[in-house]
Order: structure tokens, then C-alpha cells, then sequence
């Protein structure tokens, strides 16, 4: 019995594949025929048209070339007798939907009325020449508008912070769409650009600004912020680290720009406090560091407090620090050359010298305090440990086990 099945399967699965090959293979070959041949469409349509029902009925719908013809040349006809306005409405409408029909209207308009399809024609250019000009214009002017918001934008990214709030500040109070135009200038610029000017507006503000945006760009500038604000929070831990460095060690982390950028240096050095950043800077070389990095402090001040407390600060105790730094510079070429027992003696007085240091008031009410025996510590420290060695012999080993503990801790 499962013999007798199996064959009865196999020979229904070779009908099915007969009746694919012979009758849908070739109904869907003369179809793409159909589709793409219009003389083999023409004469299937006769074919087709003298079928008995539906079907035939629904290809005698189907217009033979010559009642295609006497269809368009009724047209064009039509198109000659009505007024000239009215007929370029309707070639223009025709042109859109049916490019071969417009092209077989013409031909009928040209053979029975050339001069007056010669105008029509004619108008035609003229209206798409207009057309033309009017979108180029529209074109053109919005380029403009782009240049002009580009122009504003690099001119507001171009001022100072405190500058640029101002400006800002007139851009929304300028107009009702004072808000609004600040959000164009600010879309065009980078990100990072856009997200440093818009932190220094107020909540209210930044907010009706960013409503003007685009969402992709308002997040965009929302996160930036964020990341902003969580790299100052990192910055015032490092600083907190920075403040028992070594200052000779600092030099090469925050005397220059290769670790921080300026702004990050701004916000570190102003952690630091002016008296550890007088330290450092007297140390640094580079005076076009020293002078950008002050202008940012006090930019930076002016911007999160409304006034500047700490750079004339900064700039006071660098004077100090390079003043002591540079009679340290020479004291060590004269002492250097001399003998080691004067020097000892010498640097034995400077250590007992009970005499008051000296004092340096700040604004801040912080305190420089620079005594004789900083003087002489500093002065053993920058000769070579065969120099120091051979100086402490010279004194009582109390004096000498005392010295040698205060230059083995940080500066």
C-alpha cells in the first residue's frame, strides 16, 4: 500500500511541474511581452477584445493608434480655439502627466495652426524662463540668509566669554524673536562651540534657545554641558592631588598646554589657590604661558563670580616666588665657588637666625611667609649631594639630622 502512495505522489508532483512549464511559464512570458512590446500589446488587445464576457468587454476599452491619433489631434484642436492663457495651463498640466501625448498634441497644433503653436510655444519658454528666475532668486536669497547667519555666528564665537554673553544678552532682548535668532547663530557653530557660550545663559534663556533647535543639536549641546561640568569635578580632585606635588614636578604637568588645555589649566590653578600657583609659575619659562593663563583665570572668575579676587593675587605671589627663586639663583653661583666651611657658617646663622620672616599679606588674607631659613634649605637644595654632604659635616650632627629631614620633604 505505501508503494501504491508513493506512486500515485510521484506522478501528481509531475503534473504540477507539466502544468507550470506549459501554462504559467509561458502566460507570464507573453505577459512581460505584453508589458513591454506596445505593437504586441496593440494586437493582443485586438485578440483579446473578441472574447465572449468580461473579458472582452474590458480590452475593447483599449483604443486602437488610430483612435489614440483622432483622440489627440481632437485636442489639439481644442487647444487652438480656446484662449492662449488657458491653453498653456492645460500643455503645462499635460506635459507633466504624459510626455508622449504632449509631444503628439504639439505635432497636431504645428500642422494645423504653426504661428499660433509657435506663440503658444513661445509663451511657454518665457513662463518657464520666469519660473526659473523666481526659484534662483528664492535660492540665492536664502543662501544669503545662510551666509549672513554664519557671518554672526563666527563673529560671536570670535569674543572673549564676558564679550560674548553681552552680545548674546542683546541678540534676545533685541526682538520678540530675539531667542530665536541667537538659536540659528548658535546652530551652525560646532557643538563644543555652541555648548560653551550657551552654559553662561540662564536657565530661562537656555531653555526658549534650545526650543529653537533641532533635537539632535539641543541634546547634543545638553550632554556637552554635562560632560563639561563632570570634567570641573575631576579637575578639583586632581588639584587636591597637585597641592602636596613637588613644584619642580608640577612644572612639567601644568606649565604648559601638552596635558591641559587652558581652560582645564584655569580651573586647576584656581583650586590651587595663589600661593601654590605663584609657586609654580615662578618656575615656568615660558612668559606667553604665564600671561594667557592669568587672562583665563580672570576671564574665567569674571564669568562664574561677576568679579576677579584671585589673579592679582596670583600675580603678586609669582612676584615673590621669582624674586626669592632668582636671589636663590644667585646666591648658589657665588656659594658655589667658595669654601665649604664659610658657607657652612653661613648657612648656620641663616638657620638660627631668630630674627622675623618676612611677611607678605594677600587679598585673599592667605599669608606668604619667607624666612632666612627657606632661604638657606632652598640654597642646599640646589647643590649636588657631594656639596650638601661635605656642608653638613660641618655641623653639630643635631643641626645636620634636622636639615637633612626638611630637604627630604615635599616643597
Amino acid at each position: 500500500m505505501a508503494e501504491k502512495k508513493e506512486e500515485k505522489g510521484g506522478a501528481l508532483k509531475t503534473i504540477l511541474i507539466l502544468i507550470l512549464v506549459l501554462i504559467i511559464l509561458p502566460v507570464g512570458v507573453l505577459s512581460g511581452f505584453y508589458f513591454l512590446s506596445n505593437t504586441f500589446q496593440i494586437e493582443a488587445n485586438k485578440m483579446l477584445s473578441v472574447v465572449p464576457g468580461p473579458v472582452g468587454t474590458y480590452f475593447e476599452q483599449f483604443p486602437t493608434p488610430q483612435e489614440t491619433s483622432v483622440q489627440l489631434k481632437s485636442i489639439a484642436e481644442y487647444y487652438l480655439d480656446i484662449d492662449q492663457s488657458q491653453a498653456l495651463d492645460k500643455l503645462a498640466l499635460l506635459s507633466a502627466e504624459d510626455d508622449t501625448a504632449y509631444d503628439e498634441v504639439i505635432k497636431h497644433m504645428l500642422r494645423m495652426n504653426p504661428n499660433a503653436t509657435k506663440l503658444i510655444l513661445e509663451k511657454m519658454r518665457q513662463s518657464n524662463i520666469k519660473r526659473d528666475v523666481v526659484l534662483n532668486t528664492l535660492e540665492q536669497i536664502q543662501e544669503e540668509k545662510n551666509e549672513d547667519v554664519q557671518s554672526k555666528a563666527d563673529y560671536l564665537n570670535s569674543l572673549s566669554i564676558q564679550t560674548a554673553i553681552e552680545e548674546m544678552q542683546f541678540i534676545m532682548s533685541g526682538s520678540v524673536n530675539g531667542h530665536k535668532e541667537l538659536a540659528s547663530y548658535l546652530s551652525v557653530l560646532e557643538v563644543s562651540q555652541a555648548a560653551k557660550l550657551m552654559d553662561q545663559l540662564a536657565t530661562e534663556d537656555f531653555n526658549k534657545v534650545t526650543s529653537f533647535m533641532s533635537d539632535e543639536k539641543s541634546r547634543d549641546v545638553r550632554t556637552t554641558i554635562a560632560d563639561d561640568q563632570k570634567r570641573k569635578k575631576e579637575l578639583e580632585n586632581i588639584a587636591i592631588i597637585y597641592s602636596i606635588e613637588d613644584n619642580t614636578a608640577l612644572v612639567d604637568l601644568i606649565g604648559n598646554t601638552n596635558t591641559y588645555t587652558l581652560e582645564e589649566l584655569s580651573k586647576l590653578y584656581t583650586e590651587l589657590g595663589p600661593i601654590k600657583a605663584g609657586q609654580v609659575l615662578s618656575q615656568v619659562r615660558d612668559d606667553d604661558f604665564s600671561f594667557k593663563l592669568i587672562n583665563e583665570i580672570k576671564d574665567q572668575q569674571i564669568i562664574e563670580t561677576g568679579s576677579d579676587k584671585i589673579t592679582s593675587d596670583i600675580l603678586k605671589s609669582l612676584k615673590i616666588y621669582k624674586e626669592f627663586d632668582d636671589n636663590v639663583t644667585e646666591m648658589t653661583e657665588v656659594y658655589g665657588k667658595m669654601d665649604g666651611a664659610k658657607v657652612s657658617s653661613v648657612i648656620q646663622r641663616m638657620i638660627r637666625n631668630s630674627s622675623a620672616p618676612k611677611l607678605y599679606e594677600l587679598e585673599s588674607g592667605e599669608t606668604i611667609i619667607i624666612s632666612d631659613e627657606d632661604i638657606a634649605l632652598e640654597l642646599l637644595s640646589r647643590f649636588d649631594t657631594k656639596r650638601v654632604g661635605e656642608l653638613l659635616s660641618n655641623f653639630d650632627d643635631t643641626l645636620a639630622s634636622d636639615i637633612s629631614r626638611k630637604l627630604t620633604l615635599p616643597k
